[in-house]
């Protein structure tokens, strides 16, 4: 997936409702699976962890970091 393209998007306020109304975005971590379904259970999986917990995941490897606004 183009992440810049899918970053703009959500900097416009076209990709997710939710985002739309949190303006602006930064991604702050990547991830890289083979499949969609793979990325749903991820984005599944990050979602139930504590903001500590996600806080630390960033934290932990800066190589997935990624600071562009």
């Amino acid at each position: 997936m183009d992440l810049e393209r899918r970053l703009q998007q959500h900097q416009s306020g076209q990709a997710s409702k939710y985002t739309r109304s949190r303006l602006p975005v930064t991604l702050c971590w990547v991830c890289e699976v083979d499949s969609w379904s793979e990325a749903l259970v991820q984005e599944h999986r990050i979602k139930t962890l504590s903001r500590a917990q996600k806080q630390a995941l960033i934290a932990v490897d800066p190589e997935r970091r990624c600071d562009t606004p």
